[in-house]
């Protein structure tokens, strides 16, 4: 989970409106709810199964794949796990 919001956030972040206009606290809210919605969707299980994926290859080399149960997992991760987050945001 910190692997998925250290790579996502940064970028939703950017793109959110409040954050050009300079509403920092708000933006950072929204990036939060985002980043949720964001692993409840297909998009999201993409973006946190090629996360894992990578990790696996880096251990047990690139031929490692995901299995069935491995995919099943990220599915529900979200509603299995959090990722608890201190912000300093420097401007």
């Amino acid at each position: 989970m910190a692997f998925f919001v250290e790579k996502w956030m940064p970028i939703y972040l950017l793109e959110n409106e409040e954050y050009k206009c300079k509403n920092y606290a708000k933006a950072l809210e929204e990036t939060f709810v985002e980043l949720d919605f964001l692993l409840l969707s297909d998009e999201g299980h993409e973006k946190m199964k090629d996360i894992v994926l990578g990790i696996k290859q880096k251990l047990r080399g690139a031929a490692a794949k995901l299995d069935v149960t491995e995919e099943r997992e990220i599915k529900g991760l979200a509603f299995q796990a959090g990722c608890t987050s201190c912000v300093c945001l420097v401007t």
